[in-house]
């Protein structure tokens, strides 16, 4: 039975504005142990110890030969490796569009999901937030959000909405997009359950999926996955095992250009020490390649360049962040339940 890996990187805790890593990134292989262990010894021969760490390579110079050995070869099995690229930023933005703004408009009968208009609308609030003159303040907002999802009471909400009032310097154009998430913050305790509130990772949830459907287009039968135990997203073990639930309806849920299909072809879940697995260990190079690809060091970008031509550009990635496509009037009026409910409805019909 097939085995997929995965690992990830750029996780700074509460600190999603960090400059040097501003992305978190996941990587994945179908490698198994031993041939991984040859990858490893073959690419960094003076490695020492159990544990390659992505971390520590990327410190010292003197490592980038093995990693640009390691881009060859994910240039020549451009087909076992995967990953998936999320800017915290926009993952903030999009989680404020989704559990403020989505609320209201869902209670004014517009389907919020239809037609992909809510990845249009985190584009474009993310393109309202960096027209917005005092880059402090929008800061302030987006920390304000993330302590109140991380602690959601009502003196964090309260602090939500004061930081709305804090906002300087937005251009006239944008003080409608504004007013709208300020209005879904005002009526946050209204539209939703605050006692009951939980933040969700669906951005993650996404960066995930990518790569199950990477593996899915190419091993013909239901695989494991593993991955490394200190991984976030794989935390929400009931929502996997739902995903899997080989007893729940069949169905096909579209987001966007892609289609999900449910059950997940995924036989297990399981975690390792990335200690013990080398498998693991190329997932963290994996993603220790996507989370500083965008670093702006001089040598860095000539190194990442040698990388590139060296055989990282075979390398499949999931990029999630913002780009150009924008709004241009309001959601379609509700007709049905929306994708997300869909796929929460067929996960759990048996």
């Amino acid at each position: 039975m097939k085995s997929v890996y995965f690992d990830e990187s750029g996780q700074t805790g509460v600190n999603l504005f960090d400059r040097d890593q501003p992305f978190f990134t996941i990587g994945s292989t179908d490698i198994e142990p031993g041939e991984a262990a040859e990858i490893i010894a073959a690419c960094f021969p003076r490695h020492t110890g159990d544990e390659l760490k992505s971390k520590r390579l990327f410190k010292q110079p003197s490592n980038q030969p093995g990693l640009i050995a390691f881009a060859r070869e994910i240039g020549k099995r451009p087909n076992s490796f995967c990953g998936s690229q999320i800017d915290k930023r926009f993952a903030i933005v999009g989680k404020m569009v989704d559990n403020i703004v989505e609320p209201l408009l869902h209670s004014r009968g517009y389907d919020f999901y239809a037609d992909g208009y809510a990845r249009r609308f985190a584009n474009t609030m993310t393109a309202v937030f960096a027209d917005i003159a005092d880059q402090a303040s929008v800061d302030a907002l987006l920390e304000a959000y993330n302590v109140f999802a991380r602690k959601p009471a009502a003196e964090t909400l309260k602090q939500l909405q004061a930081a709305f009032d804090g906002l300087r310097g937005i251009p006239e154009k944008a003080r409608d997009y504004i007013r709208l998430m300020e209005t879904g913050a005002k009526h946050f305790d209204e539209l939703n359950d605050l006692p009951s509130f939980k933040d969700t990772n669906d951005i993650h949830v996404t960066a995930v999926l990518q790569c199950v459907d990477f593996w899915q287009d190419r091993i013909a039968e239901p695989f494991d996955i593993v991955h490394d135990e200190s991984i976030h997203f794989f935390e929400r073990e009931d929502r996997w095992l739902r995903m899997i639930d080989r007893t729940i309806t069949p169905s096909e849920i579209v987001f966007g250009a892609k289609t999900l299909k449910l059950p997940l072809p995924v036989r297990s879940v399981s975690s390792e020490r990335s200690h013990d697995c080398a498998s693991l260990q190329l997932c963290d190079l994996v993603a220790g390649f996507l989370s500083r690809a965008s670093n702006r060091n001089p040598d860095l970008q000539r190194f990442f360049r040698e990388a590139f031509h060296a055989g990282l550009c075979e390398l499949t990635v999931f990029p999630l962040g913002p780009d150009k496509d924008f709004v241009t009037g309001p959601p379609r009026s509700s007709t049905g339940p929306d994708a997300l409910d869909r796929m929460i409805e067929a996960m759990q019909k048996r």
